[in-house]
């Protein structure tokens, strides 16, 4: 399916006002989350920030999907915007990532550490991969 042009532009002003607004739900959204999810699971081999994994996976597929289903209808480029850059920039969480990565290799979680950066790795670029699949079956 061809992409559907569109040719309306938007100011600097409302591209921030876009991205606070996602930025806001999404940031809302992963904190629920992290609240559902516990702050980490405790394994034998050491903690494992589940909340984070699970907001970085619905992340992946969503930005999968998204990314996907704008390349085939037109949507203003606020709603682009809000979605993509706003939403799913709170939602996903990778410098939240990079940190617990660190702060488990640094409490000698060596390999909790070196599993969650793997599976989450591995977990997120199936999730996108999954997406775009998804939505060009369906969309």
């Amino acid at each position: 399916m061809a992409k559907i042009s569109r040719s309306y532009t938007i100011s600097g002003m409302e591209r921030l006002i876009a991205v606070a607004i996602g930025g806001a739900v999404g940031a809302l959204l992963r904190y629920g989350i992290a609240l559902w999810a516990g702050v980490s699971w405790q394994t034998a081999a050491g903690r494992f920030p589940i909340g984070t994994f699970v907001a970085n996976v619905i992340g992946g597929l969503l930005i999968g999907i998204l990314f996907q289903l704008f390349r085939q209808i037109s949507v203003p480029l606020y709603i682009e915007t809000l979605l993509l850059t706003g939403f799913l920039g709170a939602l996903t969480t990778f410098s939240t990532f990079g940190l617990e990565i660190v702060r488990l290799y640094q409490d000698g979680f060596e390999e909790t550490a070196m599993g969650y950066l793997l599976l989450t790795n591995l977990a997120v670029i199936l999730a996108v991969a999954i997406g775009i699949n998804l939505t060009k079956q369906f969309a």
